[in-house]
């Protein structure tokens, strides 16, 4: 037996460790689990959803996590990870296979699996974002596994937030595509299926530490919509609504002059924004609109 027929013999042997195996626990946008005992289980979960959140409350054992978007061609997987009373540690498998000689029956095919970490997340820490790559019909397997042990006193839980975007040609070739100005197309589809649309004015643009993203506060005038509480009220004589919408830092957004459109979509638990043409440049073109807000 060789080093690789080995390893693949050990990973095998890891997972069949663990005592339980709960088949299909899930395959919802947003998934709540919880390890009700002390045996340490893989919960098997599946999704075709784009974006949502898996919830691991007394969390012992492992996710297998198999994401398989409903995009076409390439996509970008990206997750956040908030990690209580337990360190968490993510990897992806990357099946593959390797051709082996065999002198009485030839070429065999041998099927192993790997894991490849892509990050640990201390007690009481939130990770970074991290992505990986995928395309059509092959979904992207993740391994999210917990350590409970002594040094934590409290209930161990787990949030991991996952994002699918699908990645165009020209995303695939111009890093600088997602900071393009929007067409009248795009302009218009960002406003009927957004999750949130208002009109307001940008007051600053700070850097987000420990992100590569950029935050631009922002005061809003009219609310058309929203679907989690981006923008709020802040004094009950200011008739203004305040939030922050978070951008590429690559853009290399600033605070603009001005009365803006902003439209943007809730992304691994973030307000993040599509698209924000100048007001007046919407207004003529909002008639063309095939949605209405109340």
């Amino acid at each position: 037996m060789d080093i690789y027929q080995f390893l693949s013999a050990l990973l095998v042997l890891v997972i069949q460790g663990y005592p339980g195996w709960a088949q299909d626990t899930c395959d919802q946008c947003d998934c709540k689990l919880s390890s009700n005992d002390d045996k340490r289980a893989i919960f098997n979960v599946r999704t075709r959803c784009n974006t949502g959140a898996i919830e691991w409350s007394s969390a012992y054992g492992a996710i297998r996590l198999e994401v398989q978007p409903s995009v076409a061609g390439d996509f970008r997987l990206c997750i956040v990870v908030d990690s209580h009373h337990t360190v968490t540690q993510v990897s992806q498998e990357a099946p593959r296979t390797r051709r082996l000689k065999n002198y009485r029956l030839g070429l065999e095919e041998l099927r192993l699996l790997s894991m490849s970490p892509l990050v640990s997340v201390g007690e009481g820490e939130r990770s970074g974002e991290v992505c990986v790559s995928g395309r059509t019909r092959q979904p992207v397997l993740l391994f999210v596994e917990v350590e409970r042990t002594n040094r934590f006193t409290g209930i161990p839980s787990v949030t991991l937030r996952y994002d699918v975007e699908s990645l165009s040609d020209a995303m695939l070739y111009d890093p600088m595509e997602e900071c393009r100005p929007c067409t009248q197309e795009e302009v218009l589809e960002a406003y009927c299926t957004s999750d949130f649309v208002a009109v307001g004015s940008m007051h600053k643009a700070d850097e987000d530490s420990g992100t590569d993203h950029t935050k631009v506060q922002v005061a809003v005038a009219q609310l058309i919509h929203q679907n989690s509480p981006v923008f709020n009220r802040v004094r009950r004589d200011d008739r203004y609504l305040y939030g922050t919408i978070h951008v590429p830092g690559k853009c290399g957004v600033k605070a603009g002059k001005g009365d803006f459109l902003f439209t943007g979509r809730m992304r691994l638990g973030k307000p993040k924004l599509r698209c924000a043409p100048f007001f007046k440049d919407w207004l003529r073109i909002s008639s063309l609109a095939e949605c209405v807000y109340n």
